[in-house]
Parts: C-alpha cells; structure tokens; sequence
C-alpha cells in the first residue's frame, strides 16, 4: 500500500498531469510540518519505484517522459527544485500516472455516489 500523497498524486493523474506545484499544495495539506520537499519527494519516488507514474516535462506536444532511472530523476527534480526560479519551478516537473498507476488509482478510488 502505497502513502496517503503518492495515493493523491495518482488520484489527480487520472484526470491529468500532475505538476510539482500540485504535489506541493497536497503534502502541505496531508502531511503539514515543514519540510513539504521531502514529503513531495518521497511520495514522487514511491510512485517511480512501484512502476505507478513516471516524470517529465509539458510542452506543447504533450507530456514528454525523461525516461531516466529513478535515482537519476529523483537527483534531477531535487536540483529544478533548488535551482529553478521560484515562480517557475512548479511547473518545471510534472508527474503522469502509468496504465497500472491509473488501475491503482481506480481501485482504490472511493465508489461514485449519485
């Protein structure tokens, strides 16, 4: 079972991409405390490492994967995050649910109630 922010992340995938700016705004809402970073990046690197999502960029062709290992886009995201211009680093980085990512989300989606 997956944290209660990589759960979020994937929820929010299955609707769309999902940027840092994003990831950032859930931990301080789930995991509060002070170091929302680390919450973000460990929920992202549960995600790589389970299969669940991969990490990327946005442009105007779509969500263009980096198709690195996870370590490597951890150690990237990490160095956007200390060296990308505030306003501009959330949405530096952007989180897309795999198929299986999509299933886990699905699965443990709370039931639509009409």
């Amino acid at each position: 079972m997956i944290n209660s922010l990589a759960q979020g992340i994937l929820q929010a995938g299955l609707d769309d991409w999902v940027p840092l700016a994003a990831i950032e705004g859930m931990a301080r809402l789930r995991a509060g405390g002070p170091d929302l970073r680390e919450a973000s990046l460990e929920a992202i690197e549960e995600l790589l490492l389970n299969g669940l999502a991969e990490v990327g960029e946005v442009s105007d062709g779509g969500f263009l994967a980096w198709n690195q290992p996870p370590d490597d886009a951890l150690t990237r995201i990490k160095e956007l995050w200390e060296h990308t211009d505030p306003n501009a680093w959330g949405f530096s980085v952007w989180v897309s649910n795999t198929p299986i990512g999509d299933q886990e989300a699905q699965r443990s989606s709370p039931p639509n109630v009409t």
